[in-house]
């Protein structure tokens, strides 16, 4: 939960007074596999299986993209998870953050969960975190939590006005690939350099 969270995954809750649901999100037909391994996870906690969604077409470039997506039903025992990742600012606005407390929370199977979910390769094989939703600070807890647990020295560059990637450097890839190797699905394995 806190990998996917960390990546595409969301918490839905109405009220305070209600209780939470993920819902995962991934591309069709490309990441398909990906999701119904983490349906696999948590089916036991979901009413629908998975079903494939058509986008509006894409400002950008009028595409039109289709994703597989599936929620879990609502459990209190995910309102401490939906606490931990949202808060709301002054204008009572909903906002994706990351937990004070993530340098406990982040382990090697959850670092792997969110180089799956929301990772990336670029043409040097560094592996790159998009962390685009997230401010400047939760990015420094990010790295702060990589340095302290896993010995992973990073770098951020702003791909967009103030929405940063965190870039893992090739250099520390042979020990990146260590950490998350066991706990990477088949088909994400691309997304860090030696383990494809």
């Amino acid at each position: 939960i806190i990998g996917t969270l960390l990546g595409d995954s969301s918490m839905e809750r109405d009220k305070p007074t209600h209780n939470s649901r993920i819902r995962f999100d991934q591309t069709y037909p490309l990441h398909e596999d990906y999701l119904l391994s983490l349906y696999d996870i948590f089916k036991n906690l979901v009413g629908t299986p998975p079903k494939i969604h058509t986008r509006k077409p894409d400002r950008r470039t009028n595409k039109i993209y289709q994703t597989i997506a599936f929620k879990t039903l609502r459990y209190s025992i995910l309102n401490d998870y939906y606490d931990l990742f949202y808060k709301y600012d002054e204008s009572n606005k909903r906002n994706k953050v990351v937990p004070n407390n993530i340098k406990e929370l982040l382990n090697a199977r959850a670092l792997a969960y969110w180089i799956m979910d929301d990772g990336g390769i670029d043409s040097f094989n560094a592996t790159h975190l998009y962390t685009n939703k997230f401010s400047k600070n939760c990015i420094n807890l990010l790295q702060v939590a990589l340095k302290d647990n896993f010995n992973l020295k990073t770098r951020v560059y702003e791909k967009q006005p103030l929405q940063w990637v965190i870039v893992i450097p090739v250099l520390q890839i042979q020990s990146l690939s260590s950490i998350v190797g066991p706990y990477m699905h088949p088909t994400m394995t691309y997304k860090v350099k030696g383990l494809n």
